[in-house]
């Protein structure tokens, strides 16, 4: 991000231009930001160098964004009447302002080692100490926040539904606010668009009474059964319901399922004929606690002084689509949020069990029809004019371009997070009154099944976070994702064909 200013004026191609953020007793040459994590409503800023490395805004509050804590020393800007212009040169020109210049609530942070973070800093930190320490890959992995208890009540559907949710790009996904992107529906609309090679039609064949009855008996079977099995299902089951019509109806299902896209066709005929199936998958809450269960123990540990907080190479170039603060539904910029950021963090986390759950899609998923839709991008498969088709699925903008191949899970969980910062009394009420929303790391509150939270606050000036799950409880901590491309087995060239 390129800022640029003259006169107190800011430029035009400059993005924030609608929201005043120079005023006119300031002077700015080009300021090069990576990023500006809090800046929203910035009206001043002291640049070092070609770097931004402090802001303030119209309340008074300081947003320090130090890109570079080798090289850079920061103001904590408290007024913005200190903006003069010794110090604006002195920053210029590399060098510390003259004694004096300073409004005294203005004191520069020490050097190497301690320059305030913004909170996503701390959160990348995160994500690779949890990465490295408990074996997941930054090419795939993408925490969730807040992490998600699985009940024996809630149970698979529940579990299932963070399969069926399409992640967003980006390291982190918080589950209640991802939309309703979902594999199973966006799925069910590819098929519509596709054209299936076979003619059958399969209602003329044994009449629409009879279909409607079978399929009502393929809802009734657990599990329901994929479309392979259906010409000897329908034979045995015509037999006693519809004997006139159980041959020609055994041949007509097995001559649809010859073709991918038919027989996928026919597959999700449970699940869309009213009341219609849910969405399954193979395995479930039963399976996964009997799997946790012998699942090993693992930990990690996060440090802010040492942890790297690069996450330029990972799988979304360290994109991020929600970031909490230090409490959930909290903004990140909030003013305890960033006190708690720039504080000195020491994260030490264990699981008494940790699991990777994978399971494959139910009877309604067909990977040779979709893997058929993404590698054609023609009329066949996909029939023209549907509103429906390859570049709004698959493209750039489309609704089916990553999916979740399996789930990070724990239990036994033994959080603490320590920071070295002082909480007045009232900021540690308005912490504790928030706890219950689930506090950094995973934001779970005390009321979840299986879960407490807890905080302290020492005189000495430090404050400690400390999160515990039951054991056998699983919890849901991340996710893996892959490309659609990948996760279909295919290629870039295989898809251009």
């Amino acid at each position: 991000m390129l800022v640029r200013a003259h006169d107190g004026r800011v430029d035009r191609d400059h993005p924030f231009r609608e929201r005043g953020i120079a005023p006119a007793s300031m002077r700015w040459s080009g300021v090069g930001v990576d990023e500006i994590a809090a800046a929203r409503t910035a009206i001043n800023a002291i640049i070092w160098g070609d770097q931004l490395v402090a802001v303030s805004n119209n309340m008074k509050r300081s947003w320090p964004v130090c890109t570079d804590p080798e090289k850079q020393w920061l103001l904590s800007v408290t007024r913005t009447s200190i903006m003069s212009e010794p110090i604006i040169a002195a920053a210029k020109n590399r060098s510390r302002p003259a004694k004096g210049t300073l409004h005294p609530s203005a004191r520069p942070a020490s050097m190497k080692g301690s320059c305030p973070m913004p909170f996503i800093t701390v959160q990348n930190q995160l994500y690779n100490a949890l990465i490295e320490g408990l074996g997941q890959s930054s090419h795939t992995f993408q925490i969730l926040q807040p992490a998600a208890p699985i009940t024996p009540e809630s149970g698979d559907r529940f579990l299932w539904s963070f399969l069926n949710n399409i992640p967003p790009f980006s390291l982190d996904q918080n589950y209640t606010q991802s939309g309703g992107n979902q594999l199973f529906s966006d799925y069910k609309g590819v098929l519509s668009a596709l054209r299936p090679a076979t003619k059958v039609d399969i209602k003329q064949e044994i009449g629409q009474e009879n279909f409607e009855n079978f399929v009502r008996y393929l809802q009734s079977l657990r599990p329901i059964p994929p479309a392979n099995q259906f010409p000897d299902i329908f034979f045995n089951w015509a037999m006693v319901y519809a004997p006139d019509v159980a041959q020609q109806g055994a041949s007509a299902y097995a001559a649809i399922i010859l073709d991918p896209i038919g027989g996928a066709q026919q597959s999700l005929m449970p699940y869309m004929q009213r009341p219609p199936a849910p969405p399954d998958w193979v395995r479930g809450y039963d399976a996964l606690v009997q799997d946790l269960s012998q699942a090993p123990r693992r930990a990690f540990e996060m440090r802010s002084t040492s942890t790297s907080s690069d996450v330029s190479r990972t799988w979304s170039s360290g994109r991020r689509s929600v970031l909490f603060g230090l409490w959930r539904s909290s903004e990140s910029t909030e003013r305890l949020s960033e006190h708690f950021s720039q504080s000195e963090l020491t994260v030490r986390a264990s699981f008494g069990h940790l699991l990777s759950f994978q399971t494959n899609a139910g009877a309604w998923y067909s990977s040779s029809a979709l893997g058929t839709a993404y590698t054609k991008k023609g009329d066949p498969p996909w029939r023209s004019g549907s509103a429906i088709t390859w570049d709004n699925t698959f493209g750039a903008s489309g609704n089916i371009q990553r999916v979740a191949i399996n789930l990070l899970v724990a239990d036994t969980m033994e959080i603490s997070v320590t920071a070295r910062t002082l909480f007045g009394n009232q900021d540690q009420q308005i912490i504790r009154g928030n706890a219950g929303l689930g506090l950094w790391p995973f934001y779970n509150g005390s009321g979840e099944y299986g879960i407490k939270t807890t905080t302290q606050f020492s005189e000495s000036g430090g404050t400690t976070i400390t999160t515990t799950s039951s054991p056998g409880v699983p919890v849901l901590i991340g996710v893996n994702v892959l490309p659609i491309g990948r996760f279909l087995g295919y290629t870039s060239a295989a898809r251009e064909r």
